[in-house]
């Protein structure tokens, strides 16, 4: 078992005895589904990009993702977050070409600017240490309110834009990918 899977003590889900949140458009909802997407899988892939890689490449990483929602949900201060149905949380491993792998984690369908879709934890099987690119594909709007995709990463605490991405789907967002490798 990985270290980061270790976090729960075994594969016990961690029990949730409250009902789910019904306002999806809640002000917690999207703290938590920023927050998870931002910084919370940033920091766990700073830590060690291909544990976590690993962990989400594996046959039970749906149960994997949703203790991490739910560990991410309970860091903050109001109980209502831990509320919160991870609904839609899975993970697709990816490779982009003959020298990068990693995962997507797809995340539940963002409702706001700035949620993300998609989330990738990119690796290049060529190197010895744990580099590793994380990139967002993101809900936003443009000026005159129809639905785009935004492409972003992270990279040392700093967000990077690079405009317009893809529609909204595994494979496009993987495809679009390739061009930073």
């Amino acid at each position: 078992m990985s270290k980061i899977r270790g976090l729960f003590g075994g594969s016990q889900t961690p029990e949730v005895k409250h009902p789910l949140i019904e306002d999806q458009d809640s002000e917690e909802r999207h703290e938590l589904h920023y927050y998870f997407a931002h910084r919370f899988l940033p920091e766990l892939a700073a830590r060690n990009a291909r544990e976590l890689v690993d962990d989400l490449s594996h046959e039970q990483a749906a149960e994997f993702l949703g203790k991490l929602w739910l560990l991410c949900a309970r860091g903050f201060e109001s109980e209502r977050h831990s509320k919160i149905p991870s609904t839609g949380l899975k993970s697709v491993p990816v490779r982009i070409d003959d020298a990068h792998f990693g995962a997507v984690v797809q995340l539940p369908k963002p409702k706001r600017m700035a949620e993300a879709h998609f989330v990738a934890i990119i690796i290049n099987d060529n190197q010895t240490a744990d580099e590793h690119r994380f990139f967002t594909l993101e809900f936003g709007l443009d000026v005159d309110g129809s639905k785009r995709t935004v492409l972003g990463q992270w990279a040392n605490d700093t967000h990077y834009n690079f405009g317009d991405g893809p529609a909204p789907q595994v494979d496009l967002f993987v495809k679009s990918l390739e061009r930073f490798m």
